[in-house]
């Protein structure tokens, strides 16, 4: 008999390496989850396409979750995300409107390690 392994999506804090150096409570903490089979198999065409930044960006907008003590002008940056009422086991998605406020490089570090924990999960799976 066959058994499915268990999904591993659990959601991991990431911390930008420009800050990790910065005391604990100036850091801002990323939430992220490694990325669905469908989504990773995205990420894998666009690789082989040779859009390695898209996949990256592509890879923080499929993986992060929200952060905690993200700051903008002084203030902090709440997460607003995307919500799906009828279903509470979905996860949280990006806005559009926080996507386009995140740098560029941010989204491509912290993409580039979401695609690392998605790489590890598929080849722990096998």
């Amino acid at each position: 008999m066959a058994t499915l392994p268990k999904a591993k999506h659990e959601v991991q804090s990431y911390v930008l390496a420009d800050e990790r150096e910065l005391p604990e409570d100036q850091q801002t903490k990323w939430r992220v989850k490694s990325l669905s089979k469908a989504d990773f198999v995205t990420v894998q065409d666009m690789v082989e396409a040779g859009k390695k930044a898209a996949s990256c960006v592509f890879a923080f907008a499929r993986g992060c979750l929200g952060w905690e003590n993200l700051m903008s002008d002084g203030a902090p940056f709440l997460f607003k995300g995307m919500r799906y009422p009828q279903d509470k086991d979905r996860l949280p998605r990006l806005q559009p409107e926080e996507l386009d406020l995140i740098p560029l490089r941010w989204q491509e570090e912290i993409g580039g390690h979401v695609l690392d924990q998605s790489l590890l999960s598929e080849t722990e799976k096998n």
